[in-house]
């Protein structure tokens, strides 16, 4: 969903990874520094300099620091990110799901992601599907590529229609959309689950929408470039390094830092 479903199920990895990111926890590595892109998406990626940086990040930060290497994160908009990773530029994105990430080395599922339909109070719809949207104005983020329940048909249907579709770009446009919601500019947004819930109480103003849930599951990754090939390797010793966050209790500490608990449970 977010950008990317903002995300799909399905991961296809290669054995002789988990060989190798086995091989660099057992023995000194030399030093990488893992450039990670993402857009501002908390409480998965947040901004980079903030006491919470989003929970992927500080997960990132942990397993690969502890490992020897360097975290470079740093926001870029959503399609520039997928863009500049898959070629290479950076190493990895954060937050992706698999529908706009094919090729790319994933981790395990970093969590679950939830699309909602966002109303101003008072004014909620039930949801039977995109015929469900028609006469209403409905304010998306740009550069998702999987929000499932036939939304993405719906947006890709109407973008060249303003009555019906409002996109917003740039690092800030999931709160922009919200915003724009309150202010009347648009009836209805989409949105993931958490991060409507963290900017709503950022903002103050939980309790002015209301959301229906469209879609209840779609996994959360760190998706590692196809164009580095060492990307298999990363994603592997991420995976495992998670797994010691979570034996060691350390990994529900940090979402608790977020308001989430672990998304096996």
């Amino acid at each position: 969903m977010r950008r990317n479903s903002r995300r799909r199920r399905g991961l296809v990895r290669t054995a002789w990874a988990g060989v190798a990111a086995a091989s660099l926890l057992a023995a000194p590595a030399l030093a990488d520094t893992i450039t990670i892109r993402a857009d501002e998406w908390c409480p998965y990626t947040c901004e980079p300099k903030a006491d919470k940086p989003g929970y992927l990040i500080e997960i990132a930060k942990r397993v690969f620091e502890a490992a020897g290497h360097k975290v470079d994160y740093r926001l870029l908009p959503w399609p520039r990110a997928v863009s500049e990773v898959r070629k290479g530029a950076y190493t990895a994105i954060a937050g992706g799901g698999a529908a706009d990430t094919p090729g790319f080395a994933l981790t395990q599922p970093m969590g679950e992601a939830v699309t909602e339909l966002a109303f101003r109070k008072g004014e909620k719809i039930e949801y039977k599907g995109p015929d469900s949207l028609k006469g209403l104005r409905l304010g998306a983020p740009a550069g998702v590529v999987s929000w499932g329940a036939g939304i993405d048909e719906y947006i890709a249907a109407h973008k060249d229609d303003p009555k019906s579709v409002d996109m917003s770009g740039g690092e800030d446009a999931y709160e922009v959309n919200l915003k724009k919601l309150l202010a009347h500019r648009v009836d209805v947004i989409v949105d993931d689950g958490n991060v409507l819930g963290w900017l709503t109480r950022r903002l103050g103003v939980a309790g002015k929408i209301e959301t229906v849930v469209v879609l209840r599951e779609d996994d959360v990754y760190i998706a590692f470039s196809p164009a580095n090939g060492k990307s298999a390797d990363y994603a592997a010793l991420l995976d495992q390094g998670v797994e010691k966050l979570r034996a060691s209790g350390e990994l529900a500490k940090i979402l608790a830092r977020y308001g989430l608990s672990d998304w096996r449970h």
